[in-house]
Formats: structure tokens, sequence, C-alpha cells
């Protein structure tokens, strides 16, 4: 009996002054490991390691992430306090670890727990507390959870340009062993930045998402992200204002093809002077190329310039290949229009695409558009008492779509049934002065 005694607290010995050191080497490799793929999936940039204080029960670590991608360039110089330094060059994440098997954090046992604070720094070295903390528990498995919450801040930018006001956030990031498989959820409080130049506000905002990676280098998954109202006022006082924006995308994809579909809400957007339209979409795009879909998603990234009908979107599509407009509404003041449609690329052998014109021709598709007048004359810029005004039955038709054929009268709606095959393309039973056939 003495002996087991003996065993059990040597082992127990053992565990608490030895285990602490070994298990704060292998988090800091997996701290690292984690980094990188966190930063890459958020910043497209990989931490490069400054400084590690090893421990006993804790350690400390120090990472450097050089901003190169715009969008946080421009958050950074919004956050940078005015002075004669540089703008911020790199974001510092400074660490404090605690590892197990009790680390010295709140919380349940966990392998570690790990503490950042985050600091802008300039290129000549001066650093920018920001009012950010992440708390990161990393479970026995690998996996684990960060929180990142951001206190309010308001502060004038640099150089007296405008001044920036944040009303906090908190954020949730769960991830697996490899950081491969990523859940996260959120709130972003208002944002509003008021200068010379103008006014951008944007109300509060939520998010969520549920992705992994594929082998055609983007995620798939499900993510939404909704905003409360949102602001932006030009130069010349010009604004557009809109409420009620939400956002819904689904990604997939198997070993050879990607499938997307998104599912937008607008309840009002309104231009200064203008009526304001709300806006329902449900859009997918299905069987496309997984190559090529990775390849403009990461080019799209980088701010390319995308041509509707060039190569790069023939080369999308393969044999199968289709896109549903299932729902657009549109409503503007009593105006309204609700568009559905199908294209597919027939199953079987399809030659090669060359270009936009060649892609359709081999197209098979229908759809219909309905549409009242008042909101005809919205999107043919006709006003009241001018020729061409369609406010009613027996009124001018607008630039004669109507005697055309190309929409037809249903009560109080005008109607077209669109119809491509063959490189042919029909309105209302119409053929379009144009075709495609090859």
């Amino acid at each position: 009996m003495k002996r087991i005694l003996i065993i059990v607290f040597g082992a127990a010995l053992l565990l608490v002054s030895g285990a602490p050191p070994l298990i704060g080497g292998l988090i800091q490799a997996h701290q690292q490991h984690l980094l990188e793929r966190l930063s890459l999936v958020v910043a497209d940039s990989e931490p490069v390691i400054d400084s590690y204080q090893k421990g006993w029960f804790t350690s400390r670590t120090r990472h450097r992430l050089l901003l190169s991608d715009e969008r946080f360039i421009t958050v950074a110089q919004m956050l940078a306090d005015p002075g004669e330094s540089g703008p911020p060059a790199a974001l510092i994440i400074d660490t404090v670890i605690a590892h197990g098997p009790w680390p010295v954090f709140e919380g349940w046992p966990a392998l570690a727990r790990m503490r950042s604070t985050l600091f802008f720094e300039s290129a000549d070295g001066e650093q920018i507390a920001l009012p950010v903390v992440a708390v990161t528990r990393i479970g026995f498995g690998g996996g684990g959870h960060t929180r990142v919450t951001a206190d309010e801040l308001l502060k004038p930018m640099v150089n007296s340009q405008g001044v920036f006001s944040f009303g906090g956030a908190d954020i949730s990031i769960a991830f697996d062993r490899n950081a491969a498989k990523l859940k996260s959820n959120g709130v972003v409080g208002p944002v509003k930045v008021e200068g010379t130049n103008g006014l951008m506000e944007s109300g509060r905002l939520t998010f969520s998402s549920d992705t992994r990676p594929t082998g055609f280098g983007f995620r798939s998954g499900s993510s939404q992200v909704a905003m409360e109202s949102f602001v932006f006022v030009d130069y010349l006082g010009r604004e557009v204002s809109g409420s009620g924006f939400g956002l819904a995308l689904e990604v997939s994809a198997d070993e050879a093809t990607a499938n997307y579909g998104a599912h937008l809400d607008l309840a009002r957007i309104q231009a200064q002077g203008g009526a304001p339209v709300a806006i329902d979409l449900d859009l997918y795009l299905e069987a496309l190329d997984g190559v090529m879909f990775g390849t403009l998603l990461q080019r799209a990234e980088q701010g390319f310039e995308l041509r509707p009908f060039g190569t790069e979107i023939a080369s999308l599509v393969r044999p199968g290949s289709g896109l549903r407009v299932s729902r657009l509404n549109l409503r503007a003041g009593d105006g309204h229009a609700l568009l559905d449609l199908q294209l597919q690329v027939p199953e079987g052998e399809v030659r090669p695409i060359t270009d936009g014109a060649d892609l359709l021709s081999v197209i098979e598709g229908e759809g219909q558009l309905r549409i009242n007048r008042l909101m005809l004359n919205s999107a043919l810029g006709v006003k009241p008492g001018t020729p061409g005004y369609a406010g009613g039955p027996g009124d001018a038709d607008p630039i004669g779509l109507i005697s055309q054929g190309y929409l037809r009268v249903v009560g109080e709606e005008l109607i077209s049934d669109l119809r491509i095959s063959g490189g042919l393309i029909t309105v209302n039973k119409l053929p379009l002065p144009l075709s495609m056939a090859r």
C-alpha cells in the first residue's frame, strides 16, 4: 500500500513539475501553426515570431504580422494616433501562455490558455496599443476556441482628416487541431468615419460561419452576415443610405466541381432624391469547374477586373453547369419587378468553349420577367409628363416594347417570357436581333 502511494505521489509530482515546461514547448509550436493558418484565412499573410520567453508554468511569445492587405492598412490608418510617426506597417501580437495541466487562467481545465494583446507598429518602431484582447483555450485534443473582444473607441484620425468611432466587438472562433475547420460568430458595434471627404456610417453588424478548406483554394460551408443600417455621403454631399441588409452564402465542392448559393435581402436602399428600393434575391451557380472557380475567387480578392463575357467566365462552365435565379424581387415605391431564370449547359459531350458568345451558343434555358408600369418607367428613366411614360393602359408605349410584343399586358403587369436554345434568344417567342449560333 505504501509503495502504491509513493508511486502515485511521484507521478503527481512529475506531472506538476515536469509536464508544464514540456507542454509549453508543444503549445508554442502549436500556437505558431494555428496563427499561421488563421492569419492566412483572415489576412492572407503569415506571422513571424519576434521572441519567445520560455517559462515553467507560463511562457510569452511575440509575433509580427506585416500589413500587406489594403483593408487592414486602411483600418490601421484610422486607428493610428495622430503624430509624426509613419503609417502602421505591422500588427504585433503579444501572448502570455499558461500551460497545463492546470493553466492559471480562469475557466475549465485545458492543455493551455493564451491571452493576447495587440499593437500596431509603424516603420520607425513606434507602437500603438489597440483596445483588443484575445483569449484562447487549447483543448487536450489540440483544437480550441478564441474569443476576441474590442472596447468602444472614439478618436481623431491621422492628419486631422476626421473622426473615427467604433462601438466595440465580441467575436468567437472555434477551430480543430489544424485550424482547418472554423466556426465563428460575432457582433460588431456601429462604425462611423466622418471627415472632410464625407461620411461612412454602419449600424450594428452580426455574422456567423462554418467553413472548411477545399482542394481548390477556397473554403466551403455556410456564412451569414446582417447589418442594421448604413449611410454613405461623398465629398459633394450626395447620400446613399440603406437598412435591413442580410446576406447568406452556401459553398460546396466535390472532386471536380463547385456549387455556390446566395440569398440577399435589402429592406431599403435609397440614393438622394430617389425612391427607396428593396431587393430580395436567391441565386445559385451549380456544377462549376472547381479549379477555375477557386482561381477567380482568389483573383477577385486581389481586386482584378472580371470581364462578364470574357474567357474567365466561359472556362467556369462544364457539362451540367447551371445558373438559377429562383427569385429576384425588386420593389421601388409602388413599382415592382420579379425575375425567374434558369440556364444550363446540357449534360454530355460539350466542345471547348472559347468566350462568352461561344458560351451562349451551348446554353439552354428559360425565364420570366414580370414588371408593372411604374417599375418599367423607373428602369427606363422615363418621368411622368414625358413622351413614352407608361402610367396605365392606353398610355404611350416606352420604346415600343409592348407594340413589338417583347412585353405583353396581363392585367396590371407586363410579362416577358425568355428562352435560349442553340444560340437563339427569344422573348415572348420573338427572336431578338442577335444570334450566338456557332
